[in-house]
């Protein structure tokens, strides 16, 4: 048991348990000397592959979370946040801080909460496994499904016209002329 500073010059390798205590205040200083580098904390499984690692890049003055070699979280001066999918190359789930903004899919949010999806779906609102309705963007349109059922509930088209029970408005166009010709 030693106390006081401790300076090390180099890789310091403990084996067992480093436990740090000080009266109100616990800190470790990773400092990277030349002010343009990296400093991190490795997680590791084997002296030869890392699992986690926390990094910090001192010239932009940003917090990474990587595992397996990956970005998963980065924190950026600014307070922008960044979520990586699977791969860890492609933010995914995105806050912009100065724009108060939320990118899914997008790490340009161009609204207070923007999704970018390339399926149909886009928005799922679901109680239970019985009870839960999707919202589809297909082929100009927004399409209202009772997805418990998957069967299109209504429908607002490219024109804006407003369908409930059909996906076409010519079912539309030849009611209002039959209640034309009355």
């Amino acid at each position: 048991q030693t106390a006081g500073t401790w300076s090390v010059g180099g890789d310091l390798d403990v084996t067992g348990t480093v436990t740090v205590e000080t009266g109100t205040t616990s800190k470790i200083t990773i400092s990277e000397s030349t002010g343009s580098g990296t400093a991190s904390i490795d997680f590791v499984a084997t002296a030869s592959f890392p699992k986690t690692k926390i990094v910090t890049d001192v010239s932009a003055g940003s917090l990474a979370l990587e595992t397996l070699g990956s970005d998963r979280l980065k924190i950026a001066n600014n307070g922008d946040i960044s979520f990586y999918e699977d791969t860890g190359t492609t933010a995914k789930f995105f806050w912009d801080a100065s724009a108060e903004s939320l990118g899914i899919g997008t790490s340009l949010p161009a609204s207070g909460l923007h999704v970018l999806r390339g399926q149909a779906d886009v928005f799922r609102l679901e109680r239970d496994s019985t009870n839960d309705w999707r919202f589809q963007l297909t082929a100009g349109a927004l399409a209202f499904r009772d997805a418990t059922n998957d069967t299109e509930r209504m429908r607002i088209d490219a024109s804006g016209n407003v369908l409930v029970g059909t996906t076409s408005a010519a079912v539309w166009n030849n009611i209002a002329n039959s209640a034309d010709d009355n």
